[in-house]
């Protein structure tokens, strides 16, 4: 007698070819690979971003508190800064209080933030040409998808 496993056909568990699946899996995919490729920088992919949204608001003389790193990246407050007091701790970036203001903290990139950055970009550019590669040819409709999904999502946080 067979087993339930073996009866099993994967088309049989609609899940499996349900969008918010196949999401799941390309994002969780996503995600372990370029935590993987940004190991030799030290960084996971959650780090890169924030330091990488920090330079771009210093480039633009913006001074943003950590809930403004939070809301950019639409991540939890108390992730965003777990993750920074860990960059703190590395010494890439500073976290400083404004007087007046003690409850919020500034974050600023120090050199050696703004050296693996670089370092890291070139690590993520050729990631993501291979990664995306499959999809180059529908690539910015790709992208535009995914800017459509993310918009205007605040009813659902």
């Amino acid at each position: 007698m067979a087993s339930h496993d073996e009866n099993t056909d994967k088309s049989d568990i609609r899940i499996l070819e349900s969008s918010s699946f196949i999401f799941y899996k390309a994002y969780f995919s996503w995600k372990r690979m370029s935590d993987k490729v940004l190991e030799p920088a030290g960084l996971t992919h959650t780090q890169y971003v924030f330091l990488c949204v920090l330079q771009s608001l210093e480039s633009k003389r913006q001074k943003p508190t950590q809930n403004d790193l939070a809301r950019l990246t639409d991540s939890d407050v108390t992730m965003t800064s777990h993750v920074l007091r860990t960059l703190q701790k590395r010494g890439l970036i500073e976290r400083k209080h404004i007087d007046g203001d003690e409850r919020a903290k500034y974050p600023k990139l120090l050199l050696a933030g703004k050296q693996l950055i670089k370092k890291a970009e070139k690590i993520m550019d050729k990631f993501e040409q291979e990664y995306f590669s499959p999809i180059n040819n529908n690539f910015d409709d790709f992208l535009q998808s995914l800017k459509d999904l993310t918009a205007g999502r605040e009813a659902y946080q």
